[in-house]
């Protein structure tokens, strides 16, 4: 499957811009709960990155349009085994929010990370393991005790 540069804009600014809407009043209202009365309730963050979002995914697909009709544009394409790889990915990001319904942060990421490094290519186990064990736990230690925020 191939797009030329402006059609690859316009479709980028289209799934952009519903992800955003999907994000901002669906999920977000879904899994953050609302705090009335307070300066920064906890959808502030979400909300205001999820509205920056939207925007650029409009001028996303703005300069798409603009340029659809001019030549020389670049060709991208996308091969079967691509495809196979970003819908994996999906499958396995979805399983990780389910996994951590269950299962405490540091686990459950050690175990994603694994999967999805040696889905992409490591072969070598001790750098697979290096990693996938080492940066949940960092990322575990600067949220927790740098930032003072709790993961779940």
């Amino acid at each position: 499957m191939s797009f030329n540069e402006s059609r690859l804009e316009r479709w980028s600014g289209v799934f952009f811009a519903f992800l955003s809407i999907l994000l901002y009043f669906g999920v977000i209202p879904w899994q953050i709960r609302h705090v009335p009365g307070v300066a920064l309730s906890p959808r502030t963050f979400p909300n205001t990155i999820t509205a920056f979002l939207f925007v650029l995914s409009v001028a996303l697909f703005v300069s798409g349009w603009l340029r659809r009709n001019r030549t020389g544009q670049k060709i991208f394409s996308i091969s079967g085994n691509e495809i196979k790889l970003a819908a994996l990915t999906l499958l396995t990001v979805g399983g990780y929010t389910l996994l951590l319904y269950v299962t405490p942060y540091i686990p459950a990421t050690v175990i994603v990370m694994a999967v999805l490094i040696r889905l992409y290519g490591q072969r070598k186990w001790w750098k697979l393991g290096l990693v996938s064990f080492i940066l949940p736990v960092l990322i575990y230690a600067v949220f927790t005790y740098l930032l003072r925020l709790q993961l779940p």
